[in-house]
């Protein structure tokens, strides 16, 4: 019997903008099920639909986890939380000074960014000690809007990274945290575009509209793009992934020592750079 992938997936909120994009999600939904998803579906989470703002979810060894998202001084979005509750995973509120869009999930790791200083150890002890996670800190172009839109990481174990999207500092720590792992290569546009907010589903990546680079990336890999139309969703800077957000097993990547990456990133490293990361 084919394993079905739990895709969490909002319900549109009653507004004018969501009345709009109510067609979409649909469309989306249907074709996340052909693709062996299994909907679970959240209200949305404020007057847009957006559940990556608030919610990002992985599967631990003892059931479904989420670590739920909220501004400072803003309460925690209590009907989505119960909501996450009622399907049986456990909640995790995310430290307020945490951005949805500077963290993700890289296999059995947290990647967290940081644009100028880095926020420390004692912050990713923390961290790692609430979600049961190794926690590592990388640092992003001051310009990039999130590390969300700059990496992906596929389950055979290679990297879709936006190399513009980080400082030298930043991919010189992505080529320590990730040695074996193949680093492919998308452009900065097409990162902008959102081309890296994706969801897998199976050997399925539905995706929007608009990405050449990372749809022949994905096939060079052995992986289906599906292409949906979400160009409302596109309007706000947003991709598949922010209104579909599978929960997928917090594994280790496997490694590719004896397979040469299809597209390595090769950036210097000045000395100075170098002695910051080695001191830590």
């Amino acid at each position: 019997m084919k394993q079905l992938t739990p895709v969490l997936v909002p319900r549109a909120p009653r507004t004018p903008e969501g009345a709009a994009l109510t067609p979409q999600l649909r469309a989306l939904g249907r074709r996340l099920r052909d693709c062996g998803g299994q909907l679970v579906r959240l209200p949305a989470p404020s007057d847009r639909p957006f559940l990556r703002e608030r919610v990002l979810p992985w599967m631990s060894a003892t059931g479904p986890r989420a670590l739920v998202f909220a501004g400072d001084g803003e309460d925690a979005p209590v009907g989505l939380w119960q909501a996450l509750a009622s399907h049986g995973f456990v909640v995790t509120r995310a430290p307020a000074s945490l951005s949805p869009g500077d963290v993700i999930r890289v296999g059995d790791l947290l990647l967290v960014a940081y644009r100028e200083a880095p926020r420390g150890r004692r912050f990713c002890r923390a961290l790692a000690r609430a979600t049961r996670l190794r926690v590592e800190e990388v640092q992003l172009d001051a310009g990039f809007p999130g590390l969300e839109a700059a990496l992906h990481a596929l389950p055979d174990g290679a990297l879709m990274v936006a190399p513009s999207a980080f400082t030298p500092l930043g991919r010189f720590q992505l080529r320590q945290l990730f040695p074996h792992q193949p680093h492919l290569m998308v452009p900065h546009a097409e990162a902008l575009a959102g081309g890296l907010r994706w969801t897998r589903v199976g050997t399925c990546c539905v995706m929007a509209q608009g990405t050449p680079t990372v749809m022949a990336l994905l096939r060079a890999r052995g992986f289906d793009p599906v292409v949906v139309d979400a160009h409302r969703v596109q309007r706000f800077g947003r991709g598949v992934a922010c209104v579909a957000l599978p929960v997928t097993a917090a594994e280790p990547l496997p490694r590719e020592e004896a397979m040469a990456p299809v597209v390595e990133i090769v950036s210097p490293v000045d000395d100075e750079a170098v002695a910051w990361a080695l001191a830590g």
